[in-house]
């Protein structure tokens, strides 16, 4: 079929002659009734041409869904709906001219086509039917993009677009190196860094290769490496340890007449493979999520010309972060996963939680939900074009009760209304309100008009950002609960009511810390400020109070939060000890517990610094501050004198609250939560505070 485009040519607005596919086939919203779009057979440069046509799910229509990434809204292509010229994002173009068969039709769901994107009515109806259309598809089929000859650019590209929304700090001097990026210094030090794993991968039974016995990647296709990835994969998942795959070689050194073992530097480039999976913008976009999850077929991925089954891939990178934990793995992990190139675990991670949530779903998706505090961080890791979608595009997750509220409003709310009433349905649940500690507070927030107590579902936390989940470690108002929202009628409104006991009054607060470039001597030099502040604004001084304040009562050195227990005496005294070395030598390194001299690490290899990075995680993220009797506390970088401390109801922590005068009453805003010495574990109630019903906005 040949088209000419200036048959298309009109004297119409483009964007109403765009709209005239989606007039021509309306949608009732009374009932099941969906788009399907009819791909018309074609090949090569022919152009991409289909009709629309609605069917009711309730009759089961068989067809396909698509899942992919839009792509950027200014990349677009042209193709052919109905006879209308449609411009359509480059990737979605791309997409479908790789579907389209030679010679027959394909019937296919694509929300940007099938869905009418002008109207927030249209998209509502639709929105309410999502979960259905795509556990009702014959077929799921996932776009990755091809695995094109410059993959390895792209993996460098998507790393670099995605450290934003996994937190990972590209200004570091050990940022990620792909292989093919790799000069003699980077291997030199690949080489130190693996040598110590040498003896211990002989000793589990590892093969050391002869170079010419190893997988060649220039001797094979891009296809044949995604085939020999995968093969490691199934094999990983099929319970092969990870000392059985040929991570180091012999090579012949002619020069002194021996062989000496090395690194595989044919290994990492299958681990940069997988890590091109694993970065694919697909991962990132929120409304992929349910797509993976809800289907009742497993979804086939294309990469390219390379196809796969979904549960493959997710499956087998779940294998693999389990195996690496393993004890018999543990330590060859780093080798096999080529942790010398710097490459973060984040985004295997991310994987690992779809496989999780699949695994959750089962067969039957209808039967099961994700929590409302799973649904917000995941969706915080993830992108939206428009910011609802962070909530939006999760509601196929939910309880069908709880999904059905929203779908009924949907596009009608505003960022800030919708995602103000995801957070009330999060603080609904009981022991829920330690969530608070990710809300917006008085922080520069993008979303107009969002209450200071909600969650910005936009939000990705800052690189140096404060662990929001160490508060779930204290107890400071134990046996109550928040009660302020019980039920639907109480979600809509920008305020939120809690019963809280009065504390007091910020008196000082320290100089602001910078987040970045922070040095060993400034971490010296804030914490002697602290110190003189403290010691300024306290009538009765104790350096217990002080240091157990600046530590947070928490040992860092137990690397599993749940296990970090309060500061004993003992310990407090080797905190002052270790400090007051540090503060004469400015060397940071922790002393032995008992002769008080420098203490090394378990391996000898290198000096402890448990006592230096846990001050200077707090000196990073927090900010110092007395109240006016005195006592010690630390809390967010944005508090200041006059703001009032309080214990909530249901709170794991206190909070810091700014008092405001709006809509002809008093109330607070919510600041952020904090650590009060000597009011973490209950010590309020048990002082016989009143509480006090107060409004924060």
């Amino acid at each position: 079929m040949e088209l000419d485009n200036d048959d298309f040519d009109v004297d119409f607005d483009p964007s109403v002659v765009q709209r005239l596919p989606w007039l021509e086939t309306p949608l009732a919203a009374e009932t099941n009734c969906i788009r399907l779009l009819k791909l018309d057979a074609g090949s090569g440069d022919d152009p991409v041409v289909g009709t629309l046509q609605v069917v009711s799910l309730d009759d089961n229509p068989d067809y396909e869904a698509l899942s992919y990434v839009w792509g950027a809204p200014g990349e677009t292509s042209r193709i052919f709906i109905g006879g209308v010229r449609f411009e359509a994002t480059q990737n979605l173009s791309d997409f479908l001219r790789f579907l389209r068969l030679p010679r027959a039709s394909r019937l296919l769901w694509a929300d940007a086509i099938c869905i009418d994107q002008t109207t927030d009515v249209e998209k509502n109806h639709q929105l309410r039917l999502m979960g259905r259309i795509y556990r009702q598809a014959k077929e799921v089929v996932v776009w990755f993009g091809p695995f094109a000859e410059r993959w390895e650019e792209e993996l460098v590209e998507n790393f670099n677009a995605v450290a934003t929304i996994y937190r990972v700090d590209l200004e570091s001097d050990k940022a990620f190196i792909p292989t093919s990026k790799m000069d003699d210094n980077d291997w030199f030090h690949a080489e130190d860094f693996c040598s110590i794993y040498v003896p211990g991968y002989s000793q589990a039974g590892g093969q050391c290769l002869k170079i010419g016995e190893l997988f060649h990647p220039k001797w094979h296709s891009r296809e044949d490496l995604l085939t020999e990835a995968f093969r490691v994969l199934g094999e990983v998942a099929g319970g092969r340890c990870l000392h059985s795959f040929p991570l180091f070689c012999r090579v012949d050194d002619h020069k002194n007449n021996r062989e000496v073992i090395m690194v595989n530097r044919y290994w990492p480039v299958l681990i940069d493979c997988l890590r091109w999976l694993v970065l694919r913008p697909w991962w990132t976009r929120v409304w992929t999520v349910q797509e993976a999850v809800v289907p009742r077929a497993d979804p086939v991925v294309y990469a390219g010309s390379y196809t796969f089954r979904l549960s493959r891939l997710v499956g087998g990178i779940k294998s693999l972060l389990l195996h690496c934990a393993e004890r018999c793995c543990k330590d060859i992990q780093n080798v096999f996963m080529a942790k010398y190139q710097h490459f973060p675990v984040i985004p295997f991670a991310v994987v690992m939680e779809i496989a999780n949530v699949r695994e959750k779903f089962g067969d039957d998706s209808e039967l099961h939900a994700l929590h409302t505090s799973d649904i917000v961080h995941m969706s915080q890791k993830r992108r939206a074009a428009d910011p609802r979608d962070h909530f939006l595009g999760m509601l196929g997750l939910m309880l069908t009760g709880t999904a059905e509220h929203f779908q009924e409003f949907g596009y009608s709310l505003s960022s800030a209304e919708l995602f103000s009433q995801c957070t009330k349905l999060l603080y609904g649940y009981p022991d829920n309100l330690h969530d608070l500690g990710d809300a917006v507070g008085v922080r520069h927030c993008t979303i107009p008009n969002l209450p200071t107590w909600a969650l910005d579902l936009t939000r990705k936390p800052g690189i140096h950002e404060v662990d929001t989940q160490r508060w779930q470690l204290y107890n400071a108002s134990p046996g109550t609960r928040y009660e302020g929202v019980t039920k639907d009628e109480d979600l809509p409104g920008y305020s939120l009511t809690f019963e809280a006991i009065p504390l007091s009054i910020i008196r000082t607060c320290a100089g602001r810390v910078p987040s970045h470039s922070l040095t060993a001597a400034m971490v010296l030099d804030h914490l002697t400020e602290w110190q003189q502040l403290y010691l300024e604004c306290t009538p009765s001084p104790d350096s217990n109070s002080f240091w157990r304040t600046v530590l947070m009562d928490r040992y860092i050195r137990q690397y599993w939060l749940h296990q970090r227990k309060p500061l004993p005496r003992r310990g407090l005294a080797d905190v002052q000890a270790w400090f007051d070395s540090y503060a004469r030598k400015g060397d940071s390194r922790d002393l032995d517990e008992d002769t008080h001299h420098f203490r090394p690490t378990d391996d000898g290899s290198k000096w402890g610094t448990y006592h230096y990075r846990a001050v200077e995680l707090n000196v990073r993220t927090c900010r110092f501050f007395t109240t006016v009797g005195g006592r010690p506390c630390m809390g967010p970088h944005t508090v200041q004198v006059a703001d009032e401390l309080f214990v909530l109801a249901g709170s794991k922590a206190p909070a810091v609250l700014r008092p405001v005068h709006r809509d002809g009453r008093d109330g607070y805003l919510f600041v952020g939560l904090c650590f009060v010495d000597g009011s973490m574990y209950g010590e309020a109630l048990r002082r016989g505070g009143r509480w006090q019903t107060i409004t924060v906005y």
